[in-house]
């Protein structure tokens, strides 16, 4: 079958890309500010002061991409990584929460011989209800089924693949519908850290089905690297939208039914698995 879709190469996008960049233009305005008004009134100190603003800025955002994309590594390499570890007989439905850009259904997908994976999201910004998230920017960026389709096509699993329009707060699915579950980078962001959407999936998921978290949790490489985030807009949102801890994100999924089979916890990034 012809592929309708030119590019060759998969495209995931950019996590985080309109916060950083708000965070690095805040900081470089408020820098050039001071160093204007220093140069002004012939005050080297104040000058010293918005270069080192400026300085911060560009560094913290230097940070964030080296934490996301450099420091764990490749995080389609993460990704497959993770799929491998689940050790899959081939033959599950899966469901993927939040799909975004396809990269966990794309690289589960590839592990099936006769099963299939079914990605979810709200793909469309417009019709994404405030509610949902923290903060507007903590939505996703450029996230569209389009690309999801197209990243699927390139990577010849499309048949594997069905990519559906859905709130993962309201799942239309039965109960036992699914084998496994799996939510990358999602759950962090929505209101009450997605304590519904980990009861719905607990809701699809067969007896003995999996759930597969991979998130970000607060610790040292984060508190280093994601300084603006966790300090300024984190705080301005209020409690609830804090980073969790490793001990935090195990207590949620607890709470909505799991049981905890293994968690791995490194480099800001932490993975967990659950089952019932």
């Amino acid at each position: 079958m012809k592929s309708g879709f030119k590019s060759k190469k998969p495209n995931y996008g950019f996590y985080y890309f309109k916060p950083y960049m708000l965070m690095l233009a805040t900081f470089v305005v408020i820098g050039l500010g001071m160093l204007l008004v220093g140069k002004t009134i012939d005050r080297s100190s104040i000058q010293f002061i918005g270069v080192a603003i400026v300085a911060y800025g560009i560094l913290t955002t230097l940070g964030w991409a080296l934490a996301r994309y450099v420091i764990p590594g490749n995080r389609i390499e993460f990704a497959k990584k993770v799929v491998a570890s689940l050790n899959l007989e081939g033959d599950e439905l899966i469901l993927d929460v939040g799909s975004g850009r396809g990269l966990y259904a794309i690289e589960l997908a590839k592990m099936l011989k006769k099963g299939k994976v079914i990605g979810i999201d709200l793909w469309n910004e417009k019709e994404i209800p405030n509610s949902i998230y923290h903060h507007k920017l903590s939505q996703p960026t450029g996230n569209t089924i389009y690309n999801a389709l197209k990243n699927a096509e390139i990577e010849g699993v499309s048949e594997k693949i069905k990519f559906l329009n859905m709130d993962a707060n309201h799942l239309q699915f039965g109960i036992d519908s699914f084998d496994i579950a799996i939510c990358g980078f999602v759950i962090g962001h929505l209101r009450e850290h997605g304590l519904n959407v980990l009861q719905e999936i607990k809701r699809i998921l067969k007896p003995g089905g999996r759930l597969i978290l991979i998130d970000n949790f607060r610790d040292i490489t984060y508190l280093l690297l994601s300084t603006f985030h966790l300090f300024v807009l984190s705080y301005l949102r209020g409690a609830k939208a804090r980073r969790l801890t490793k001990k935090n994100w195990i207590t949620n999924i607890k709470s909505a039914g799991f049981n905890i089979r293994r968690c791995e916890a490194r480099k800001s990034i932490i993975v967990v698995e659950g089952s019932i």
